[in-house]
């Protein structure tokens, strides 16, 4: 058994932690009929689903048959795992897929960005929709900051890109008072999302996917600046508004 635990974790670049093979003893008569895997003295069964999900995803992609294969198709490998974990998670499925076409089915923006905004297709409306054409500065900045809710402007119904944080809460505080029933934004389909100072990378998706967006922005008391010149060509997109608050307030 010894002997087996050393050629599994000389040979296998399945995790960082120990490998090991041994008798699972956490049931009474487990040592009757069974051998366990080992994580660190943890039998694999008691670890987490992520941890789980990682080994056998890595232990799938170093079979041999898969090393043959030009095609590799991955279900929601962001399942279970926390943000850290799946950074490394993202960084073996790009080595061990080099030179394959990799398919994945993801809700995460994170996901999506990483491996490829570029090559997202949208499924919405029982449309297909790609981002092929997006500038290549846009496809690096948001594979450069994957953190940004790339997926989460293409699924909404009604997306309202704020600045900052104290922006999303004037808005979702100010719509509430709006609301005859004191709803959220949210609740009536409208997502109010924080994009930082990135609204025109964000806008050049909405434009591409014809999403019906808003925008609002301070216009440091400059608006014809700030405001009218800085977003000129989205002026003639009907889907795009860039208002003050109290005009899309409005709009809503």
């Amino acid at each position: 058994m010894k002997e087996i635990n050393e050629k599994i974790n000389e040979q296998a670049h399945i995790t960082n932690k120990e490998v090991s093979i041994g008798v699972d003893m956490t049931t009474r008569n487990a040592w009757e009929t069974s051998l366990a895997i080992y994580l660190n003295d943890i039998p694999f069964h008691q670890a987490g689903q992520g941890e789980q999900c990682v080994i056998k995803t890595n232990l799938a992609l170093g079979k041999k048959k898969t090393n043959k294969s030009d095609l590799i198709l991955l279900e929601e490998p962001e399942n279970h795992l926390s943000h850290s974990k799946l950074n490394e998670f993202i960084k073996t499925i790009k080595d061990n897929c080099e030179g394959k076409q990799l398919i994945i089915s993801t809700h995460s923006s994170y996901v999506a960005n990483k491996l490829g905004l570029d090559q997202l297709i949208l499924l919405r409306d029982h449309e297909t929709l790609r981002l092929k054409e997006l500038k290549k500065s846009t496809r690096e900045f948001f594979m450069k900051l994957p953190g940004y809710n790339t997926l989460r402007l293409l699924l909404s119904d009604y997306p309202i890109l704020v600045e900052g944080d104290s922006d999303e809460l004037i808005v979702q505080k100010a719509y509430i008072d709006f609301d005859e029933d004191g709803a959220l934004p949210i609740e009536d389909g409208f997502d109010v999302i924080s994009v930082g100072l990135s609204f025109k990378r964000f806008l050049e998706m909405a434009r591409k996917l014809n999403i019906e967006v808003a925008v609002l922005t301070d216009n440091d008391g400059n608006y014809d600046q700030k405001v009218r010149k800085k977003y000129a060509e989205y002026e003639s997109v009907n889907s795009i508004s860039i208002l003050p608050m109290i005009e899309i307030l409005f709009q809503l």
